[in-house]
């Protein structure tokens, strides 16, 4: 880590005259009125472009549902066995949400769309805060909205966006203290980061990050002399909900098997760790190329990230950066992948692949020059908020790889790092932030589209069942994939046969398929087809149809 004296702001403010007084401008509220109301009517003109009245699960999200809905109906929450986390914060803001509009899916969605908006707004603050101009804080702030991984998300009850956006919000109150040399908003980002911890246990690396950077110009004596009770709670805090939280809810199937696995992690070669680095670098970056293509507008930036993309494809290291089955694919928003069947590959040929795959190697290259730059103090470079902002997402590498989360969608832990560096980056020219303004449109087509035929899958099949169901078929003969499986055997074993076991007897849950009728992408050999259902919101997914079968 560099000296103390490197995380000083470039950008610090000028005394006046023997006072010392500040005289530049602080961001507030009243200021950023106006990004900040952008930002939300965003996200209103998304969900009426999405259109998500489908009441139907997405992935993981029943498991979180049924927080929620145990909550309105006996007063207190059950955390199904199932899931990893405890997400408490997430469904106590969901509660009111589901208890006004009658508990759905749809009810739960939205109030991820809200919190989305919080997440991004914090972005857009703290961006002001490292002396940002307003049109690129803004377009840092959209360039987390716009995130594949995150938009799609967002129209779910997912954790994804409820833990980035308290992330968000933690990190601004962070960086904001370090700014202005404010012990007192430690304490609002350790609240913050607590609630967070509450959604997903990586929130420990906030405060952590904030010890690792010392506030104001004094040393880390000082540092830890004024910040050092509030990160010390933070922390305390964290550790005892996390001895807690097993005791009152009962312990977690997924949180035990990751501890477990923990075994095994000096058992793989650290040439497959350097291996899953690239692709989680090249991975977690592309989402972001709006901006970091901006930022390839600045020669200096263009030139370093030019010449380690060729590297990284003279050493082998180019790696695909829409791998099918992760949330973001050229195949869809992992949707039909929660389906029983196997979906074909993308409609885009090979040429459209090796395309993205380069473009995804300048992309991690730029991102990589960015930080490289503003660590060493290049001109421009970083002060001590982007340092904080930089080790948290240092931190949150490290525990993709201690965890094992090689995802897309456990990636997204790394957008606001991301988001809140380059938008810096692109910051330095006009021409760079007009290129990231152009892409970003491009990237709205993509993330609206998407999300459209992602809620219209899942709607599909959740509709599929429940004719099925009125035709008299009992629930458990009916295999719907994993998701629908999930919240209508698992959550609800009411619906299973009598001395059923939802521990052991879900299909594609927590049992092998074995269900007469299945919901599906494409029909097994000998299986009988009863219906097909057409999937027209289907644009550059690699389907448009389902097909209701009838195994032999």
């Amino acid at each position: 880590m560099p000296p103390p004296d490197a995380f000083e702001s470039p950008r610090r403010p000028v005394p006046c005259g023997q006072a010392g007084l500040d005289l530049t401008p602080r961001p507030s509220f009243a200021s950023e009125a106006l990004p900040l109301a952008v930002i939300a009517g965003v996200f209103a003109a998304a969900w009426f472009a999405v259109s998500p009245w489908g009441d139907a699960p997405y992935i993981d999200d029943w498991v979180y549902a049924r927080v929620v809905e145990s909550w309105l109906e006996r007063g207190w929450p059950e955390v199904p066995a199932f899931g990893a986390v405890y997400p408490l914060t997430q469904a106590a803001w969901a509660l009111p949400f589901a208890a006004a509009f009658g508990f759905s899916f749809v009810a739960l969605r939205l109030s991820t769309i809200v919190l989305a908006v919080v997440g991004c707004g914090a972005i857009h603050l703290t961006l002001r805060e490292l002396g940002v101009r307003r049109a690129a804080s803004l377009l840092g702030a959209l360039a987390l909205a716009l995130q594949p991984v995150f938009f799609g998300h967002a129209f779910s009850f997912m954790t994804e966006v409820p833990f980035v956006s308290l992330s968000a919000v933690s990190l601004w109150a962070y960086v904001r203290a370090v700014q202005r040399d404010e012990p007192g908003g430690i304490w609002w980002g350790g609240a913050a980061a607590v609630a967070a911890f509450l959604v997903r246990p990586l929130a420990l690396l906030l405060p952590l990050a904030a010890l690792a950077v010392p506030m104001g110009r004094d040393g880390w004596r000082s540092h830890l002399r004024r910040a050092g009770l509030p990160l010390t709670l933070t922390v305390g805090a964290m550790v005892a909900l996390q001895w807690t939280l097993p005791v009152v809810f009962g312990p977690l199937d997924w949180a035990n098997t990751r501890t477990e696995n923990l075994r095994w992690w000096f058992t793989v070669p650290m040439s497959d760790y350097a291996t899953w680095t690239v692709e989680a670098l090249v991975q977690a970056a592309f989402p972001f190329a709006p901006l970091l293509i901006g930022a390839l507008v600045s020669r200096r930036h263009a030139a370093a990230a030019l010449i380690l993309a060729a590297v990284m494809a003279a050493a082998g290291l180019l790696v695909h950066p829409l791998p099918d089955a992760q949330t973001w694919s050229l195949q869809e928003f992992t949707a039909r992948n929660m389906l029983p069947g196997v979906v074909p590959p993308a409609r885009w040929g090979p040429a459209a692949v090796q395309g993205l795959t380069a473009l995804g190697a300048l992309v991690a290259a730029t991102l990589l020059v960015v930080v490289a730059r503003g660590w060493t103090r290049a001109p421009g470079g970083w002060g001590r908020g982007e340092a904080l902002v930089a080790v948290y997402g240092l931190l949150q590498g490290a525990a993709v790889h201690v965890l094992w989360l090689y995802n897309d969608r456990y990636y997204v832990v790394l957008a606001p790092p991301i988001a809140l560096l380059a938008a810096r980056a692109v910051d330095a020219t006009r021409a760079g932030r007009v290129v990231a303004a152009a892409l970003l449109a491009v990237w709205a087509v993509i993330d609206v589209t998407g999300a459209r035929d992602m809620l219209a899958v899942n709607a599909a099949a959740a509709d599929a069942v429940r004719a099925l169901e009125a035709g008299g078929v009992p629930p458990w003969q009916i295999d719907a994939g994993y998701t629908l499986n999930g919240w209508r055997l698992y959550v609800h074993p009411e619906h299973l046969p009598a001395g059923g076991n939802p521990r052991t007897d879900v299909p594609r849950v927590t049992a092998g398929a074995g269900a007469r009728y299945l919901v599906t992408n494409a029909p097994e050999p000998g299986a009988t087809v009863l219906r097909e259902i057409p999937l027209p919101r289907a644009t550059w997914q690699a389907t448009d149809r389902l097909y209701v079968v009838r195994s032999p």
